[in-house]
């Protein structure tokens, strides 16, 4: 019988003091470091978000843009997201597979800079 996998590393423990819902957010992070793909102000849409933690970290950083611009996040995913987001993040449960890209746009109330 297959051990139990633990996840409860460094980056585990550290997800939880940063606030972050899942370790998860250091991948971002660190795509973030290379390729530099969301800006203040963009608008982002994080397809299959649960639990949240690309949300959250996507939401630090797109929140304020410049000349007062505000950024927006939209997660969407098939489970509940309970994890505490930035002002600027929204998130509903749906299917991708079955939204097109105008019913995306709706939520988000424009079209996205960036998808997740």
């Amino acid at each position: 019988m297959p051990k139990e996998r633990k996840l409860h590393d460094h980056y585990f423990k550290k997800a939880k003091e940063d606030g972050f819902a899942a370790r998860s957010a250091y991948k971002l992070e660190e795509i973030q470091e290379r390729h530099r793909i969301l800006r203040p102000g963009n608008w982002v849409i994080d397809l299959g978000c649960a639990p949240g933690s690309w949300c959250q970290f996507a939401g630090k950083i797109v929140g304020k843009g410049p000349r007062g611009l505000d950024g927006r996040v939209l997660g969407i995913d098939l489970q509940p997201v309970d994890a505490p987001m930035p002002d600027c993040v929204q998130t509903f449960v749906g299917d991708v597979f079955k939204l097109t890209a105008a019913q995306c746009a709706d939520h988000l109330g424009g079209l996205a800079d960036v998808v997740l």
